[in-house]
Order: structure tokens, then C-alpha cells, then sequence
């Protein structure tokens, strides 16, 4: 998201449709950007402790 952001602030694009694009960008994409982030990261931490729950119930590791 950075990079976008970075991007953008560094263009010299104009007009309507660099507008409508940025609106969207601030507005939807980031923050469904951010909600998948969020997804991910709570899916791979539930994995870690999936994984370390079953070493210790197999008593490896």
C-alpha cells in the first residue's frame, strides 16, 4: 500500500480519472486491502498454533 500511496503522491497524472482512481484507493482498496492483511495474518497465527498443538500432543519438538 505504500508503494501505491508512494506512487501517487509522485505522479504527475491529472485529471478526472486520477482522481476517481485515488478516491477509490483511499476509500475502498485500502482498507479491503487492510482487511485481507488482517485475514491473513489471524489465519497464520491460527496455523503456528494448530501446528504447536500437535506437536505437543505427538510430543515432537
Amino acid at each position: 500500500m505504500s508503494t501505491v500511496d508512494g506512487v501517487i503522491n509522485g505522479t504527475t497524472w491529472q485529471g478526472p480519472a486520477r482522481d476517481w482512481f485515488v478516491d477509490d484507493w483511499n476509500t475502498s482498496f485500502k482498507g479491503a486491502l487492510g482487511k485481507l492483511n488482517e485475514a491473513f495474518g489471524m489465519a497464520g497465527r491460527d496455523c503456528w498454533a494448530r501446528a504447536d498443538e500437535l506437536r505437543r500432543l505427538m510430543g515432537v519438538g
